[in-house]
């Protein structure tokens, strides 16, 4: 592409740009690229009469990855997203870089894949403290913490909530307010402090309903329903289960169907009514493959093996254990990986491998140690002294 210098040049240009709708992405890449190219080859001064062309084509590239976005063809956005960025950064718009960068970071954590997300989460962080953006912040800060509750690093995670609460209430978003609250309902269940979870969870509930956010609201029942689980009141958690799976259903959401299925399998074995366990488990599995949610695989797996030690077949439930085990260590979850070594070590306690009950206790303790969740602390270090006695 020449220079442009003149009007009719520009309304030429934008009149080509209009057609190309229909043009594949690596195309709209590379011409792309190449406007960009030239633009930072003239001098700042030179850069005005080209100005309009470099929005123009920003807005499209906008345009597209939204479009792509809303059908959730989240590949193809994260193949647009970089040039915003790049586009974003020549115009000298930092609030524009700071957003994008966020937003690549939240499609990573839809894709789970977390580590790039954490990578793009922190770089629209650093953006957002450059140029003192408070709703960028808290925007960066509660998706920072969502996607450590994932990978079980839950004491980074509430310092990260904890950042994000106020400032979400300070700027007025109240979604990013109910994640937040959600999320540190998560953390303090998954630390033990179960009432304390609940209290967030229900007011993170009051402000999906108030947003009528569906799959908020899906979310935070889930959760709520597994708070009842942990505090072993099965009929209350069948209760807001059995809601989360109405919702699901109703929204086609499969995924979390699944997951809600898990924690329904945990309800019934609370019950007493094993086959149903088992088959709301199996089921959940199925789902958990059928979209490679290694997260949700895991997490089951940890399930059926606690089902079948429960049910007396242990060396069935040390097979479920350790198939958990490698998809936990793969995904990086610390607090899930410290879970199967004491479930592997009781185990082994049970048939009487003392030693290498032990070995796994201590493994155990260890991360647990490094995790910082003190009510699995303390059920390690009762599960170590009775192998002592």
């Amino acid at each position: 592409m020449g220079r442009i210098s003149t009007i009719s040049s520009l309304l030429a240009c934008w009149s080509y740009l209009a057609k190309r709708s229909s043009d594949s992405i690596s195309q709209l890449i590379t011409e792309g690229e190449e406007l960009l190219r030239e633009y930072r080859s003239l001098e700042p001064g030179s850069r005005y009469q080209q100005e309009p062309i470099v929005r123009q084509f920003a807005l499209q590239l906008t345009e597209r990855y939204v479009a792509h976005y809303r059908k959730n063809e989240f590949e193809d956005v994260l193949r647009i997203l970089p040039l915003v960025v790049e586009f974003n950064k020549a115009l000298d718009n930092p609030p524009g870089v700071g957003t994008t960068l966020a937003l690549m970071g939240m499609v990573y954590r839809t894709l789970e894949r977390h580590k790039e997300s954490l990578e793009y989460l922190q770089q629209a962080y650093a953006v957002s403290r450059e140029i003192d953006d408070r709703r960028l912040k808290g925007t960066t800060l509660g998706s920072l913490g969502e996607v450590l509750v994932k990978l079980g690093r839950y004491k980074e995670a509430l310092d990260y909530l904890q950042q994000a609460l106020p400032i979400t209430r300070e700027v007025g978003d109240r979604p990013g307010e109910g994640m937040a609250l959600a999320n540190i309902g998560r953390v303090y269940k998954a630390f033990g402090r179960f009432q304390e979870a609940l209290d967030y969870l229900q007011q993170a509930l009051v402000i999906s309903r108030e947003a009528d956010d569906r799959s908020q609201e899906a979310g935070i029942v889930n959760d709520i329903g597994d708070t009842y689980v942990k505090l072993k009141r099965p009929q209350e958690a069948m209760k807001y289960l059995q809601q989360t799976l109405t919702i699901l259903r109703q929204m086609g959401d499969r995924r979390r169907e699944g997951i809600t299925l898990g924690n329904l399998g945990t309800v019934y074995r609370l019950f007493g009514r094993t086959s149903e366990a088992l088959k709301h488990y199996n089921q959940a599995l199925a789902i958990s493959r059928e979209f490679n949610d290694r997260i949700s695989e895991g997490m089951t797996l940890n399930n059926i093996g606690l089902l079948y030690r429960v049910m007396g077949q242990q060396q069935k439930a040390l097979g479920y254990y350790k198939q958990a085990l490698i998809i936990i260590r793969e995904i990086g979850d610390r607090q899930g990986e410290g879970i199967l070594l004491n479930n592997i070590g009781m185990v082994c306690k049970i048939l009487g491998q003392r030693q290498e009950a032990l070995d796994y206790f201590q493994q155990a303790l260890e991360i647990m140690r490094a995790v910082g969740n003190q009510y699995i602390i303390g059920l390690i270090e009762k599960n170590i002294k009775e192998i002592a006695l």
